[in-house]
């Protein structure tokens, strides 16, 4: 590259291997507390609770690449490496044979997955100090700018919240990729060409974000290191990326997700009503004192992101020996990875999570590196820099990782935030109704009757007050809520459940059977859900159709009580025509 070799000429403080450690240990440090923290009731108890039986399954590995992240069929998300990730974890924590992740169970650990979040983020930070460094960076900045990465509380998230390893995921296979592919531009060696064309294949399947890695590999190699155009081996190196995005392509078009099929103008209009998020994020960067675990770009102020702008200017202004190859490639690739947060329409996904900085983050630490009074004072007091970056953004970051410790934790954080949102004082006013440890109920109703007053047609929130409704045996007063939650929620099984006993209330056990029927085919191992659906046949004296369900629930491996399968047998017989065998 054109500054390789000056930058290379400046005296690193500490050799590589120190500072490799250093990167090493001082994440791990931060972090490590957070292995002991339990669920945020945020889509975590989805992957790991809900999804016990599915992540014991060793025939998961290869059903993750034909579904969708949340559904088995028409999910809008097409992530095999995310939900492999979970399987993983379970698969390490052993005894495959017993639920160990379930509602309620008070010894509920769930360390084995924090750690994978730990895990990842110290590969990431390692992977971009030698990423940087390869950029044309010195030793010592490199250092800096991935400390700063390291430490960040705006990553804090990505760490701390067991889904938030979607992002830290997708940035150690894609600074993987651009790894090798700026070394197979300095130094051709063929055997980087399978690394490139695995560690794309890999980030691929983690995110559809990855799809941009592509081509910005590309403007790095002929902008930012400088390759000719017309380099062969260079462009035959590139045509060989066609083949993790071919076959990425192909094994998503097979999978049971569906295609949003946006159009232009609804792109056009989104990245419009979004655009503000990248003045947003910048101040969440330079002045991370404006950050929540659930934001929102209506309750995020702007003013910062206006501040952080102006500094980064000045930054620029004021600094004499520009690099203007590298603060244009640091601006490219901010801007290049928040569009995906900036064309994905609010019906599809409304919060504005800093975990999606994870990436965008390095454009923004490129353009810091140019300031004369940084680079200056980080190449002569390096270590100095380095201490105060840990006092100050580590210390953040250590008392904001708390917020995930726990569920009320994170939702009270959440509420404190976004008062506005009808969402999150749902989700808080269910935590304290919910809570079985030190139950509020009357908080938590409160709660959910204010959200549902503030939007009732939010997600979950007519489940929620059917729930309050049902607590105080209103039970048929509950029914037209749970209709409503189920046109939101077509294959939530636990709303099938509560409307056959809504239809068992008013004496129709024909529509009953056919709920708990319905309920069992997306339960199959509900052994509450089983018995209920067996005694309605029962009692409806369907005897055929209750011993039919009984095969088929021992064939799925569950158990149908000896009483039970006696019943069932006594009503066949004396249902039997005289003389029939």
């Amino acid at each position: 590259m054109a500054t390789q070799q000056q930058s290379r000429s400046t005296r690193s403080l500490l050799p590589l291997w120190m500072y490799t450690l250093i990167l090493f240990a001082i994440p791990l440090a931060l972090y490590w507390h957070s292995a002991a923290y339990t669920y945020t009731e945020l889509d975590d108890s989805i992957f790991i609770r809900e999804f016990e039986q599915y992540n014991r399954q060793d025939s998961s590995y290869a059903r993750s690449f034909q579904r969708g992240v949340f559904n088995d069929t028409n999910d809008t998300y097409y992530r095999p490496l995310l939900l492999n990730s979970f399987v993983f974890d379970r698969h390490l924590e052993s005894k495959l044979g017993t639920t160990l992740h379930y509602e309620n169970n008070a010894s509920d650990s769930i360390s084995r997955y924090h750690w994978t979040n730990i895990i990842l983020h110290l590969a990431a930070v390692l992977l971009l100090f030698f990423l940087l460094r390869m950029l044309a960076l010195s030793d010592n900045t490199s250092f800096v700018l991935s400390l700063i990465f390291a430490v960040h509380p705006v990553l804090t998230q990505a760490v701390c919240w067991i889904p938030g390893r979607n992002d830290s995921m997708l940035a150690v296979f894609t600074f993987a990729f651009f790894l090798t592919s700026l070394s197979a531009a300095q130094r051709f060696r063929w055997w980087l060409i399978p690394l490139q064309v695995l560690s794309l294949f890999l980030a691929l399947l983690t995110k559809e974000t990855a799809l941009i890695a592509a081509p910005f590999a590309m403007f790095l190699l002929f902008y930012t290191a400088k390759r000719s155009w017309t380099d062969r081996t260079l462009w035959l190196m590139i045509a060989a990326w066609i083949v993790p995005i071919g076959l990425w392509w192909l094994l998503r078009s097979e999978a049971t997700v569906k295609n949003e099929g946006l159009g232009v103008g609804q792109i056009l209009a989104t990245f419009i009503e979004r655009l503000p998020v990248v003045l947003q994020y910048l101040g969440k960067i330079l002045l991370p004192v404006n950050l929540a675990v659930v934001p929102y770009q209506e309750q995020t102020t702007i003013w910062f992101g206006v501040l952080a702008l102006g500094i980064l200017v000045a930054i620029v202004w004021w600094t004499r020996q520009r690099n203007w190859i590298l603060i244009i490639t640091g601006i490219v690739w901010y801007l290049v990875f928040l569009l995906p947060v900036l064309v994905v329409p609010k019906e599809l996904n409304r919060e504005i999570y800093e975990h999606r900085l994870y990436i965008p983050l390095i454009g923004i630490l490129l353009i810091l590196a140019q300031s004369d009074l940084i680079r200056r004072f980080t190449e002569q007091r390096v270590l100095i820099v380095a201490a105060l970056l840990v006092a100050l953004l580590g210390t953040q970051s250590y008392l904001r990782s708390d917020l995930f410790a726990n569920r009320l934790n994170f939702w009270e954080s959440a509420v404190s935030t976004a008062p506005e949102s009808a969402y999150c004082t749902m989700m808080l006013g269910a935590r304290y109704l919910l809570d079985k440890q030190h139950p509020r109920v009357s908080d938590g109703e409160a709660l959910i009757r204010k959200a549902y007053h503030m939007d009732s047609t939010e997600k979950y929130v007519n489940y929620y007050m059917a729930l309050v409704l049902w607590n105080h045996d209103q039970v048929l007063d509950a029914e037209p809520m749970l209709q409503r939650e189920l046109k939101h929620n077509p294959g939530w099984a636990e709303l099938y459940f509560r409307l056959a006993r809504c239809a068992i209330e008013r004496k129709d056990f024909a529509l009953g059977q056919q709920y708990l029927l319905r309920h069992w085919e997306l339960n199959p191992h509900d052994s509450q859900g089983i018995n209920n659906l067996l005694m309605v046949c029962v009692d409806r004296k369907d005897f055929a159709s209750a011993w039919d369900y009984a095969q088929r629930i021992q064939a799925k491996g569950d158990v149908v009580p000896d009483p039970m399968l006696t019943r069932i047998r006594e009503g066949l017989r004396q249902s039997r025509p005289q003389g029939s065998k």
